[in-house]
């Protein structure tokens, strides 16, 4: 950025400050890297990984960093929080954020409120800008900057209560709190919002506030020349009230002091001296780490048991089941370790369920693990008191019979999967466990599955007349998930609609029936699209990979149309399109050796692709 649009970005920044008009959005690059030393997140993350890895699976802390994309960070604290407890979950995030130690940009921040009635929306955690504020030390005496405003808004919680923060998968997902929104409103509404050392990866909370719900007169977004947005928001700022500026935030920030507090007169001592020799506190690089060293250990000391079922549950979230190379198997592992020193009865039960998942996943024959665990959690149902425990019980068993009828399925026993994934659907929906609508989906894919070799129609295995009902019940699933701000639930449940339609269009195109088949390629491909956009979003390679997998098929579907109609421009466009996804997949899953045994599907897309450009397209 030349030198000009730097002086026109500081000089709409001090007019907007001083007419008592700016609002700033700060992220976490307003912490990292200075004095303070606070731990990115991805950095505190990693640290997690190795505390709660242990020393003999330290090898496996790779591979699992390996799936960041996927917001892994989140999931992990998630599983964190349901194994060892939201007082252990919150206790590394606040012991790594808690220090008193703020830079010159947290006492601009704090100046600016205290001056010019500015607003700071932050989604951190650490409390630095009140303690530049000095309202976190009765004693600051004339260091203190006014009294505590609400122009401050902590969009995600507070270190001081960790506890009711949001730093878990699922939280992140749900809507701020009308709280929050109101009190964030007028600091937005009409006014110029700065936003810096923030990349807008807050898609599901932050994001919608600025740019859907209370929207700024203008957006002045300034990035550091060594971070990149996120790609999510980059075409949201492509609008004529936003600019982005590659810019360092303190070096714009020290000039905008400069300038208003020369012609206001408005001045602070502290910020009075040369910002890059600005210095409170002494930490030292890397001094968190210590922490969750300590709380690591606490943890094996105090909860091996649980740790290392949290650790199983990790790997097997990133589908750690076999490394093809080797053999070795560190999901399994991890749960068989775990289950020699559990007297958790639930909690082994679901280890032995997911080790026979595991074995179905990496080809090993699972049925009779599968028949025994069904036996064994039936058993414990039955002499269940609890309420809440005969619940969990009763959720795992619906969940282990759907897996024992995929694998009845896939061993070509068509008619006992039938009778398995009915008894999984009537279990799941008597104790109203939205996760029915997986079981009456796949009790349509056992049908096709059943159909495809050749041992009976659809109709056969599929619940009757589910042509005229089945895209309405999972429809009504998917919005139980969105409600209940399970995106990944309803991510999965629209590809699923989307797959029912686009084989109902299948069918329709067998018979015939061309304008029917193409209205239904249509809706599959626009459900398929909405399904990605939410994969993307939870920043899902595989998941997402599946949709374009489905997309590139709708699209070779209306290619084959368009030929019948000899649209060939059309055709032409939709078969290079499908090719390119295929691409994209193909590339993906040769990364992925987990996803590899999915490369068949890409495999028929790019020959479909090859034949009909040489028999409709008339191409070389």
């Amino acid at each position: 950025m030349n030198s000009k649009e730097k002086e026109e970005l500081v000089g709409e920044m001090s007019e907007s400050l001083r007419e008592g008009k700016l609002t700033f959005l700060v992220g976490a690059g307003i912490s990292m890297d200075r004095r303070s030393w606070l731990p990115g997140w991805d950095g505190l993350m990693s640290s997690i990984l190795q505390a709660i890895a242990g020393q003999e699976d330290q090898g496996e802390v790779r591979y699992v960093e390996a799936h960041k994309g996927q917001l892994l960070n989140e999931v992990i604290l998630k599983l964190i929080d349901e194994t060892v407890g939201r007082v252990y979950a919150s206790k590394v995030i606040r012991d790594c954020m808690k220090t008193k130690c703020y830079s010159a940009i947290h006492r601009f921040l704090a100046w600016a409120m205290k001056e010019f009635g500015s607003g700071i929306l932050t989604p951190n955690y650490d409390e630095l800008i009140e303690e530049a504020a000095g309202w976190r030390n009765k004693d600051a005496g004339s260091t203190a900057i006014g009294v505590q405003s609400n122009n401050l808004v902590k969009l995600h919680g507070t270190v001081s209560h960790m506890e009711n923060a949001r730093f878990t998968v699922d939280s992140i997902f749900a809507p701020l709190d009308d709280s929050i929104v109101n009190q964030a409103a007028p600091l937005l509404s009409n006014r110029t919002l700065v936003v810096g050392g923030y990349r807008g990866a807050d898609e599901f909370t932050v994001i919608p506030l600025v740019f859907e719900k209370h929207k700024p007169a203008r957006i002045l977004w300034i990035v550091h020349p060594n971070r990149e947005l996120d790609s999510s928001i980059k075409e949201r700022l492509n609008q004529e009230n936003s600019r982005v500026f590659t810019l360092d935030v303190d070096e714009v920030l020290e000039e905008v002091y400069r300038e208003v507090s020369a012609t206001s007169g408005c001045r602070d001592p502290e910020l009075d001296r040369a910002w890059k020799k600005w210095s409170h506190g002494n930490k030292k690089e890397n001094w968190w780490k210590a922490k969750v060293e300590t709380w690591g250990n606490e943890l094996w000391n105090k909860q091996e048991s649980n740790v290392r079922f949290l650790w199983a549950r990790t790997l097997e979230h990133v589908r750690a089941y076999e490394d093809r190379n080797t053999g070795y198997k560190p999901t399994q592992k991890a749960y068989q370790s775990f289950l020699k020193i559990s007297n958790d009865k639930m909690r082994n039960l679901y280890a032995e369920a997911h080790l026979a998942y595991a074995a179905r996943t990496t080809g090993t024959r699972s049925l009779e693990e599968f028949q025994r665990v069904v036996g064994d959690i039936e058993a414990e149902s039955a002499v269940e008191q609890k309420r809440k425990t005969r619940r969990q019980l009763q959720e795992l068993l619906g969940w282990t019979l759907h897996q024992y009828g995929i694998a009845l399925q896939n061993a070509g026993q068509h008619f006992s999967a039938k009778l398995v994934l009915e008894e999984a659907y009537k279990l799941r929906t008597l104790i109203g466990d939205p996760q029915a609508a997986y079981s009456v989906f796949q009790q349509f894919m056992n049908g096709r599955q059943a159909a495809m070799k050749m041992v009976g129609s659809v109709d056969d295995f599929a619940p009757a007349g589910w042509r005229n009902w089945l895209d309405q019940e999972l429809k009504r699933y998917s919005k139980l998930f969105l409600e209940k701000h399970q995106p990944e639930h309803y991510g999965q449940t629209v590809h699923n609609r989307a797959f029912v339609h686009q084989f109902i269009a299948g069918e329709h195109e067998s018979g015939g029936r061309v304008d029917e088949a193409e209205a239904s390629f249509s809706l599959a491909l626009d459900l398929n699209r909405k399904a990605y956009n939410v994969r993307d979003r939870l920043r899902d390679p595989r998941m997402a990979a599946q949709s374009k997998i489905r997309i590139a098929e709708c699209k070779l579907g209306l290619a084959k149309i368009a030929c019948r109609r000899d649209n060939l421009k059309k055709a032409r466009t939709l078969v290079k399109e499908s090719e390119s996804l295929a691409m994209v997949v193909k590339k993906l899953y040769t990364q992925m050796p987990q996803e590899r045994f999915r490369y068949e599907d890409v495999q028929k897309i790019i020959a479909e692709a090859l034949r009909l450009r040489k028999e409709c397209l008339k191409e070389k």
